[in-house]
């Protein structure tokens, strides 16, 4: 097998590219023959999946790809971005497979670190707890283990409390009533997020970051799904339930 790396964007991590050698092709022409026809007639009657002809254009997309990767390596790169694959007919009972890439030389960075800092959200927390853990941080790219963690405060000072405060002291009151009906004044999962991250600048680790992603995902969805914003008012309400400690 060719020890090419593929990808279909134009990029490697932790690779840089040293030089571009043009664009190469593999193609395959296979028939597919009468019982392969016959038995996608059955399948089409019978609305089902043909095999036959399934079998056949994986063996034609194999030989393609192999046919580009062997013309790659003979121009000695060793690796192909931009990769696609095309798929055609020629007549009832021939079809085509066109692979075709950017052809290229790479090499890997040597100051690329081992591996990317990752993340890892904490779900389940303590709720008598004064603070709640959101995530972990794990740094492997200093060739030492660095982990870190990310924690909110759930705003629960009392009215007792916030009273016996200096008085020159920050210690606010977080009013949820007042908050929720804030929120409730937007009409959208967007607005309500610029909304809780402009509350997030004012008062710093109110709102927590596992909940700004919940509502990160909801406008996504909203850009599919359409508003989300009564969603977006009921993921607020049982995260601040939920974690009120």
């Amino acid at each position: 097998m060719n020890n090419i790396l593929l990808t279909s964007g134009y990029n490697f991590e932790e690779y840089s590219i040293s030089e571009y050698l043009g664009v190469y092709s593999g193609e395959c022409a296979l028939g597919t023959g009468f019982l392969s026809t016959l038995g996608a007639s059955l399948a089409d009657f019978l609305g089902s999946n043909s095999t036959m002809y399934s079998d056949k254009l994986k063996t034609a997309k194999t030989y393609a790809m192999e046919q580009l990767m062997t013309r790659v390596e003979n121009a000695g790169g060793n690796a192909i971005i931009g990769l696609d694959i095309d798929y055609t007919t020629f007549s009832a009972d021939i079809m085509g497979v066109i692979a075709n890439g950017t052809a290229v030389k790479i090499t890997k960075n040597v100051n690329a670190p081992l591996t990317k800092p990752k993340t890892f959200p904490i779900r389940a927390t303590n709720p008598g707890m004064p603070f709640i853990p959101a995530y972990v941080l794990i740094d492997l790219s200093q060739n030492f283990a660095s982990i870190s963690l990310d924690i909110y405060c759930p705003v629960s000072f009392d009215l007792e409390t916030a009273a016996s405060a200096p008085k020159d002291s920050d210690m606010w009151v977080f009013n949820f009533e007042a908050f929720m009906k804030a929120v409730l004044a937007y009409n959208t999962a967007k607005e309500i997020l610029e909304f809780l991250n402009e509350y997030n600048e004012e008062h710093p680790n109110t709102v927590s970051p596992l909940l700004i992603e919940e509502i990160v995902n909801l406008v996504s969805l909203e850009r599919i799904y359409g508003n989300m914003q009564k969603s977006a008012v009921n993921k607020i309400q049982d995260f601040f339930l939920t974690h009120d400690a």
